[in-house]
């Protein structure tokens, strides 16, 4: 099983209902809030429904994923950095089922987020090998990010025209 827990901070949201489109894609670009990872109980990241606050950055958590999931269908490998630290998500595609570890990684030498060749100096974290149904991602990433765009649709109907949505968009399209 896997899940994707996700809420917009209550800042953002009362930021959100009040932007123009352009204002968006020159001041803000993304949208703050909480997030979590649930790969079968083994979690990562942040969600509770009753806190208003989240920094993590939404719409590039969104995008990342997504590549993620298609990168899955043409390599075997993947590897999906979190931004802002040393944490990795290793995913190990075998036809239908994917094994997903949580890894450490000194980034000091890596410029990109997302990866498709296997890192040689690494180290695994909690959880390791951890198997989820490669189908499973993929509906979860999508039906999320369909769903956290039509929250933002919801809250200013303009902002769904910006470029980071409409990046987006086509990035959940192609999956």
């Amino acid at each position: 099983m896997f899940k994707i827990n996700y809420k917009i901070s209550k800042e953002d949201m009362e930021i959100l209902r009040k932007l123009s489109v352009q204002e968006f894609d020159s001041e803000y670009r993304d949208i703050e809030g909480q997030i979590e990872l649930d790969f079968c109980g083994h979690k990562y990241g942040y969600y509770n429904q009753e806190d208003p606050f989240g920094d993590e950055l939404l719409i590039t958590w969104f995008v990342l994923l997504n590549e993620a999931a298609s990168k899955l269908n043409k390599s075997n490998y993947v590897a999906l950095k979190h931004i802002e630290s040393d944490v990795w998500f290793e995913f190990l595609d075998n036809k239908d089922i994917i094994k997903v570890s949580l890894m450490y990684i000194d980034n000091t030498f890596i410029d990109k987020f997302i990866v498709t060749a296997p890192f040689n100096n690494y180290k695994y974290g909690d959880w390791k090998d951890v198997t989820i149904k490669k189908i499973d991602f993929q509906i979860e990433i999508q039906k999320k990010t369909i769903e956290f765009i039509d929250s933002i649709r919801k809250l200013n109907q303009s902002i769904i025209k910006s470029q980071s949505i409409k990046e987006l968009k086509a990035l959940v399209e192609s999956v």
